[in-house]
């Protein structure tokens, strides 16, 4: 992935989170950019808290879904949606990092929580590929929001 801010890396903050984006695609960076404005600022030279990398690439999807669900069928609480959380399932990784599968938007996530780093891995670069990546960028912010604000999801309890 580059390195250039300009081309295919964004620093995307809010309320004190800073995600960096990386895509090769770039017109997937300046829909996500239009797409979170004016709530995110895009900065420059912003030491990230996070990684969120989006490759689309046929061969190593394939790849990845031929490796199935995890035996045990295990699914973890992914996305939070005002229709309730958004349970997806873990997949076969051959790692320690969990590989999480998203069907509907055709998407795996691997999560390294060690480095602060989300990698997307869609088959195509189309359009369709920006739903996942927007989806996990504004989840990391509005968890990092309740986690550092006074209203969070039970701030009702805390106000006397």
């Amino acid at each position: 992935m580059g390195s250039e801010q300009g081309g295919r890396d964004r620093d995307f903050s809010y309320n004190g989170l800073t995600v960096r984006v990386s895509s090769d695609d770039a017109s997937h960076l300046r829909w996500l950019e239009e797409f979170l404005s004016p709530q995110f600022e895009i900065n420059q030279g912003v030491s990230p808290d996070y990684r969120v990398v989006l490759t689309a690439d046929t061969q190593q999807y394939e790849d990845m879904l031929k490796k199935g669900a995890q035996p045990d069928g295990k699914q973890i609480d992914c996305f939070a949606l005002e229709s309730g959380v958004v349970r997806l399932p873990l997949w076969v990784s051959g790692g320690n990092d969990p590989i999480i599968f998203d069907e509907r938007f055709g998407a795996f996530y691997a999560v390294n929580q060690g480095i602060a780093e989300i990698r997307i891995l869609t088959a195509e670069s189309g359009k369709g590929a920006r739903t996942p990546l927007m989806r996990v960028v504004r989840e990391l912010a509005m968890n990092h929001s309740h986690h550092t604000s006074q209203f969070g999801p039970y701030a009702v309890e805390r106000i006397p």
